[in-house]
Formats: C-alpha cells, sequence, structure tokens
C-alpha cells in the first residue's frame, strides 16, 4: 500500500506527523518531497 503522508525531520530522524501502521523494524521507501510540492500535488487530485 502507497501512501504519502507529513513528517518533520528533526535531528537527523524523519518523524511522521500522523500515525503509521506499520510494524516495528519494518523496511520501507521513501519518497522526499519539500511541502509546497505535496501540497501542489494534492490540490492535482
Amino acid at each position: 500500500m502507497a501512501k504519502a503522508i507529513p513528517a518533520m525531520y528533526e535531528n537527523g530522524v524523519l518523524r511522521p506527523l500522523v500515525p503509521v501502521d506499520l510494524s516495528e523494524h519494518q523496511t520501507v521507501w521513501l519518497q522526499v518531497l519539500p511541502e509546497q510540492t505535496m501540497t501542489e500535488l494534492l490540490l492535482l487530485l
């Protein structure tokens, strides 16, 4: 399942700003987009 969620980068760690449905130590792939780019993409939906 692919899902876009907001996250904050703090002290070298990406911290999700919303709850995520992941198992402990589960590996995922990330695509990092600036907030402005993500907002523009959401407006297209």
